[in-house]
């Protein structure tokens, strides 16, 4: 934040009294419109600490600040956890381990797997809550977003209608697309009793196999088993296509959308790509400005 008056001089106290260590702080990217100031609600951080910087007349503050993921991040378990088989769904569990960290479960769509899978679960004193939170869902297809301090879980599907496009109306400024063989085209998956196997049978075709074995004693079914291993390959084909995109601001887009992408230098036209991560960059050089997005893309 530029400081050249002194306006920010001494946060957390006076007039600055709400800008302080452990406050909420929204960031609302905007545009100004014919209709005046339009904001979009935007990511929201809780404030770690902050520093002063002067150079000549020029006076700076900068905040530094953790998101949802860092809140997760941050809590570590103090002692064992442990849920026994059949005692609770990964959907209750979940909740539970974000509820360390003060954060809320919201499910938009999750997958079957996220209710009717009862898995034992263990959590080690001295785990952090994004490793027990990745070794979780893990055993579930769906993806996990936060809003503030809701997470939101859902089942993203290669059905998935496109929300936006990038490349005609909305200019590209630069592009990287690239696109790989699968780490994994065949998953095998055993459980307590039971075996599931899939195959990329499209890649199969055209490449040696890459076998991926799991070993789940959670699973006591086909279904859960087969279930498992597609969630596997699908993992697989998302990471199979990647890249970014540098765009003027969108400040509507959400992580897990699915874009169409047209650029012709690259050869794409309306390609269905999905968003894996967004980089919203405001800069000032003296009277030049930049405010840009850069999106990370990868497959739906």
């Amino acid at each position: 934040l530029r400081n050249d008056d002194g306006r920010y001089s001494s946060p957390g106290s006076g007039v600055l009294a709400a800008l302080d260590a452990g406050a909420e702080a929204r960031v609302g990217p905007g545009y100004e419109t014919s209709a005046g100031r339009e904001v979009s609600p935007g990511l929201t951080f809780w404030i770690e600490g902050w520093e002063h910087a002067a150079e000549g007349d020029a006076s700076r503050l900068t905040l530094h600040a953790r998101d949802a993921c860092g809140l997760l991040d941050a809590w570590v378990a103090r002692y064992q956890y442990a849920w026994a088989s059949g005692e609770a769904s990964v959907k209750d569990i979940l909740a539970y381990l974000l509820g360390r960290a003060g954060l809320v479960l919201q499910v938009t769509g999750g997958s079957s797997a996220l209710t009717t899978l009862t898995p034992a679960f263990t959590l080690h004193p001295g785990e952090k809550g994004s490793a027990a939170v990745r070794r979780l869902l893990a055993l579930a297809p769906d993806t996990l977003t936060f809003r503030g301090a809701t997470a939101l879980v859902r089942d993203t599907q290669p059905s998935d209608p496109a929300d936006y496009a990038y490349g005609t109306d909305h200019a590209i400024a630069e592009g990287l697309y690239a696109s790989r063989r699968r780490r994994a085209n065949r998953v095998q998956v055993y459980g307590q009793t039971v075996v599931g196997e899939s195959f990329a049978w499209d890649e199969v075709e055209r490449v040696p196999e890459r076998l991926r074995q799991v070993q789940d004693r959670n699973l006591t079914t086909v279904e859960e088993a087969q279930a498992r291993c597609a969630a596997e390959l699908r993992r697989e084909e998302l990471d199979a296509v990647s890249g970014d995109i540098l765009v003027p601001v969108n400040c509507g887009q959400e992580l897990y959308d699915v874009v169409e992408v047209t650029d012709a230098r690259a050869g794409l036209v309306a390609a269905r790509r999905r968003v894996l991560g967004l980089e919203l960059r405001y800069a000032r050089t003296g009277r030049r400005v930049r405010y840009a997005h850069r999106i990370t893309l990868g497959g739906v």
